[in-house]
C-alpha cells in the first residue's frame, strides 16, 4: 500500500512539471517571435529567423559551400510567402578579417557564381542590408567544402605547417 502510494505522489509531481515546462516553453516561444501589431506602424522590417533566399527557396545553411548556385535574395517577413518584400543589401566575402573579391551592392538579388569564385572553404559570405531599419537581417555564413567537387590536386599543396 506505501508503495502505490509513493508511486501515485511520483505521477503527479511528474505532470505537475510537464505542465509547468510547457507553460515556460509556451511564454517563451512568444517572447521570441512576437507577432507584430497589424494596425502599429513598425518602423523596422520584420524578419523571419531566416531571410536569406536561394532561388526564392530558404537557405539552408548547412548546405552552403563553394558549389552553391542560384539566386541570392534577402527578404523581409515569412520567406515562403509568395507575396515576401526584397531588401536592398550588399555581400561580399571574407577571409582572415579582410575583404576579398567581387561583391555586389545595393542589390535586392544577386548570382552567386560571381562573388564565389574566389571563395575557399572557411571563408564567410557577409549578407549586409544597406537600409538601416534592416539591420536585423544582416548574416555570416560559413563558406564550406564542397561534398560533390573533392579537391583532387590537395596532395600537390603544400601544408603550411613545414612539414
Amino acid at each position: 500500500m506505501k508503495q502505490q502510494f509513493l508511486n501515485f505522489k511520483k505521477i503527479a509531481l511528474w505532470v505537475t512539471a510537464l505542465a509547468a515546462t510547457n507553460a515556460v516553453a509556451q511564454n517563451n516561444a512568444d517572447r521570441v517571435h512576437p507577432e507584430p501589431q497589424r494596425n502599429a506602424e513598425i518602423s523596422e522590417s520584420f524578419f523571419n529567423c531566416n531571410p536569406l533566399t536561394i532561388n526564392g527557396k530558404p537557405l539552408d545553411y548547412r548546405d552552403f559551400s563553394v558549389a552553391s548556385i542560384g539566386v541570392l535574395a534577402v527578404v523581409a517577413g515569412n520567406p515562403d510567402a509568395v507575396g515576401a518584400t526584397r531588401i536592398p543589401f550588399r555581400i561580399y566575402l571574407q577571409r582572415d578579417g579582410k575583404r576579398i573579391g567581387v561583391g555586389a551592392s545595393n542589390a535586392t538579388q544577386v548570382d552567386l557564381a560571381p562573388v564565389l569564385t574566389f571563395a575557399k572553404p572557411g571563408d564567410y559570405l557577409i549578407v549586409e542590408p544597406t537600409r538601416k531599419c534592416d539591420w536585423r537581417a544582416k548574416r555570416t555564413v560559413l563558406v564550406k567544402e564542397s561534398p560533390f567537387l573533392p579537391n583532387w590536386f590537395s596532395m600537390l599543396t603544400k601544408s603550411k605547417d613545414g612539414c
